[in-house]
């Protein structure tokens, strides 16, 4: 695998450690996810890993991407959001067989299949 990609937002709502967090903020849940994704990442894994958050009017940012202990976190400003920004990162790669996708959005999972990507559900994160 060279490529990760992580839906942000769905696996902070999918986890109970990190939604957890959001009693506290959701910036608190974000940096729990990232700091999570950083050690997992050196752990297991020499892959590029990207973590695709939404940014509507509810997720207000003045970035569109930062890197946090390597970990490059996206906040696309485009219609559709995180998940159409997932899908078209597949769509467009020059070989989606070298990327796994971990999401338990069942249309992201569905359309990065039929796209050649590797898709796994937001456990596999745990399982290891």
């Amino acid at each position: 695998m060279k490529t990760i990609i992580i839906d942000g937002y769905n696996i902070i709502h999918s986890i109970p450690a990190f939604s957890s967090k959001l009693k506290e903020s959701l910036r608190a849940a974000r940096g729990a996810l990232v700091l999570y994704l950083s050690a997992w990442k050196r752990k297991y894994s020499n892959a590029e890993v990207y973590v695709v958050f939404d940014t509507g009017s509810k997720y207000e940012f003045d970035f569109e991407r930062v890197n946090l202990h390597d970990i490059n976190c996206l906040f696309p400003k485009t219609t559709g959001g995180a998940d159409e920004y997932i899908k078209s990162m597949v769509r467009d790669a020059e070989e989606p067989r070298d990327i796994l996708v971990i999401s338990d959005d069942n249309n992201i999972r569905r359309n990065s299949r039929i796209h050649g990507a590797i898709v796994k559900h937001a456990d596999f994160l745990l399982r290891k």
